[in-house]
């Protein structure tokens, strides 16, 4: 799984890539966190972990004055690149390549988003009490964030299917930084948030169906079958494997992706919360 540092690579530039490919699947969950922030007409809102943008113009399309901050220098070129074919409110969006647990702002913050991006964090307990302290009093944060891998098929039905020709993989660290560290309420981000600061935290769950590899290829199999090779839990388990096992993979996971296929999209579930409070 993802770590901070990893954004700073490959996986940034992966993500740059096919950032189009990423938004129908994560976008219906930073919208529902985007409402529970209320109205943030004028009002300056941090993007936490903003990647490509898509989110931070969003938020400026809807009157705020938004700051998308990501520490993957490609994906802050994507979203400056993007700006620039922007107009109206979307094009005041800024942007900055830097690690929000060291940020400092110019003026107090009135808001606190992000869709996916809030899980990363080395020292979280530190990072948020640092982000509380450039908010402005009351100020809301709202945080999409995914619940457990089980479910979410998204994210296992690939790695499923390819399992029986993988490595072991090592035990899994709860506690560790990455996109499921936050799955469990009142062992991650509860306690992390109250111990920063935060008040009157709270989750609610979100739930959707998707369409796995949605603009990757015509074909709704060969789309899903890229997104899994290409992005996401499976596809990091594949780096530096022997090309045998590597057509073993793909032939068990294309498997999977047609039986799912059965009624013409191949979609899955997909589990999120969001997460409130208030600085």
């Amino acid at each position: 799984m993802a770590a901070k540092s990893d954004w700073k690579g490959a996986l940034g530039e992966n993500w740059a890539r096919l950032t189009d490919v990423m938004g129908p699947l994560l976008g219906p969950f930073g919208d529902a966190a985007i409402a529970a922030l209320g109205a943030i007409e004028g009002r300056r809102v941090l993007d936490l972990g903003c990647g490509a943008g898509a989110s931070t113009f969003k938020l400026a399309r809807l009157g705020a004055r938004a700051i998308g901050v990501d520490v993957s220098p490609d994906l802050i070129a994507h979203a400056l690149a993007r700006r620039n074919a922007e107009c109206g409110p979307a094009r005041m969006a800024e942007f900055r390549c830097a690690d929000a647990a060291e940020a400092t702002f110019d003026a107090p913050l009135e808001g606190l988003f992000s869709q996916f991006g809030a899980m990363f964090f080395d020292e979280p307990v530190a990072a948020y009490a640092h982000l509380r302290r450039a908010m402005a009093p009351g100020a809301p944060l709202a945080i999409a964030c995914w619940r457990t891998p089980r479910e979410n098929e998204w994210a296992t039905l690939a790695l499923n299917a390819a399992k029986p020709h993988l490595p072991p993989a090592p035990p899994a660290d709860r506690r560790a930084p990455g996109p499921f560290a936050w799955s469990e309420p009142e062992e991650s981000f509860a306690p992390i948030l109250t111990e920063a600061g935060w008040r009157d935290v709270a989750w609610a769950p979100v739930d959707r169906r998707v369409r796995l590899g949605a603009g990757m290829a015509d074909d709704p199999v060969e789309a899903a079958v890229r997104f899994a090779l290409e992005i996401g839990p499976l596809a990091s388990r594949l780096k530096d494997l022997p090309a045998a096992t590597l057509e073993r993979v793909e032939t068990a996971v294309r498997a999977a992706m047609t039986e799912r296929a059965a009624a013409g999209e191949v979609e899955a579930a997909a589990a999120g919360w969001v997460v409130t409070a208030r600085a």
